[in-house]
């Protein structure tokens, strides 16, 4: 099962390299569930990482096993989400949330015997973030197009 590319900027595995090591600040701009190699079910979270000015630099992906208790748990906490003991996470309460997230690179061999980056993330809980943090900055507007005499509109 796949699942859409968000339009606003390449994943950490689309991309030709990975975004730099740094704490960004994380917007939840997808979840899907997946199927591990290993037949786990696992829900996919793409991260929209925002540097220390509240650009959008990249986006990161992580994975959730669902039968890893501990780190569904600890996400929902970074998220703000309460999780009780009869607890069904939404996907959909997650959509916008935000964390911290330590965003490291570590290098990898893919199939092809390539020498590659990925990223890795450790989130956090906004709460717990030292100093002020980041505004997001909106993506700037497209310019509107400007209709010429080929268009027949002047």
């Amino acid at each position: 099962m796949g699942f859409g590319i968000p339009v606003n900027g390449p994943t950490n595995e689309e991309s030709s390299g990975a975004l730099p090591a740094a704490r960004y600040l994380l917007v939840v701009e997808e979840v899907t569930e997946d199927i591990s190699k290993s037949a786990n079910q696992m829900a996919v979270v793409v991260f929209g990482c925002h540097d220390a000015d509240g650009v959008r630099a990249g986006a990161v992906k992580d994975y959730y096993p669902f039968h890893v208790d501990w780190k569904i748990k600890n996400l929902c906490h970074h998220l703000g989400i309460r999780k009780t003991a009869a607890f069904e996470l939404d996907s959909d309460d997650m959509l916008g949330r935000q964390c911290g997230g330590d965003v490291a690179v570590e290098e990898y061999t893919d199939s092809a015997g390539r020498s590659r980056n990925k990223n890795s993330v450790s989130t956090f809980a906004l709460e717990d973030w030292v100093g002020d943090v980041p505004a997001i900055k909106a993506e700037p507007e497209p310019a509107p197009e400007q209709a010429s005499e080929s268009d027949g509109e002047l």
